[in-house]
């Protein structure tokens, strides 16, 4: 009876606990506007957010470079950047709690063309309530999320002409 009681207590305090540390921080979702942010590059350059709206469609890919999924993806999102860079879509790297030395030789080693950010305390993730990573988010041109994903979509061009299509209809 003891043990029965200990669990439930603790089980409780878990339900709290999980209650209070996740009120105020926004859960990405489709269909909703995010908040600006301020990330330097590794030259030291400063990206907002809010200088694409209206003008560019931002692919965010939140990422580590330890995680083995974030170097598959590399190869794809390099790809998508090439062909679509002058098409009004921004592809915005964001590297979660990375020192500058080691992102700065895995930028060259992995010959990555897009811009690479800053989140060097984890405080966008930390604001955006990003557990997983790489996340993938997409922001149209309103600056509403189109997409919200651990990959890029799994057809690109067809996801941005479905994007492009809606844009048209409104």
């Amino acid at each position: 009876m003891k043990c029965i009681t200990k669990t439930w207590f603790i089980f409780v305090l878990l339900v709290i606990n999980t209650a209070v540390f996740s009120q105020g921080k926004m859960q990405i979702k489709t269909g909703q506007t995010i908040p600006d942010f301020v990330l330097k590059n590794l030259a030291g350059e400063k990206y907002s957010l809010k200088d694409y709206k209206s003008r560019k469609i931002v692919y965010l890919n939140f990422f580590t470079i330890s995680s083995a999924r974030t170097r598959r993806d590399i190869a794809e999102l390099t790809r998508i950047y090439g062909i679509y860079k002058k098409r009004n879509v921004e592809i915005l790297g964001i590297a979660v709690k990375e020192k500058t030395e080691k992102l700065s030789f895995f930028v060259r080693e992995f010959n990555i063309s897009y811009p690479i950010l800053l989140d060097s305390e984890g405080l966008i993730r930390s604001a955006y309530n990003i557990k997983t990573l790489p996340q993938s988010i997409i922001i149209d041109r309103k600056g509403l999320v189109r997409y919200v994903g651990l990959t890029p979509p799994e057809d690109f061009e067809a996801f941005l002409k479905e994007l492009k299509a809606q844009k048209k209809k409104k």
